[in-house]
């Protein structure tokens, strides 16, 4: 049966959420218009790196700075996890260091903890 038949919504290639790639097709639709822009879209469902081929046509057709927009996103969106991940370390460190009484152990969660408060302090 198909989806029409269960009273289901098509949504082939429509992703959800608000992430980079929701942004990403939003652009080439923006910028090549729908019937353009979703021909484009179908066509990078097909390839192995679906949004590299797909920032890669929007540069051959002159739109670098969504690319590097695209990019730009992505690195922030890394770095920001990375200072999630420490600070989800820093606690768990300080949680260790306060369950144990044995002191080589209190000592190594001690630079542990410094190693992390550094990093957040060097970043935020």
């Amino acid at each position: 049966m198909s989806q029409e038949e269960y009273g289901l919504p098509d949504n082939y290639l429509k992703p959800k959420g608000g992430g980079f790639n929701v942004w990403l097709n939003e652009q080439v639709l923006a910028i090549l218009g729908e019937e353009q822009g979703w021909s484009l879209i179908k066509q990078s469902a097909i390839q192995p790196k679906r949004y590299e081929w797909l920032l890669e046509r929007l540069a051959e057709h002159g739109d670098t700075t969504i690319v590097e927009e695209y990019h730009q996103r992505v690195r922030d969106d890394a770095a920001q996890r990375r200072i999630r991940d420490k600070q989800r370390e820093l606690g768990l460190w300080r949680e260790r260091l306060a369950e144990t009484d044995n002191e080589p152990q209190r000592v190594w969660y001690r630079k542990r903890i410094a190693k992390c408060e550094k990093y957040l302090q060097e970043r935020q």
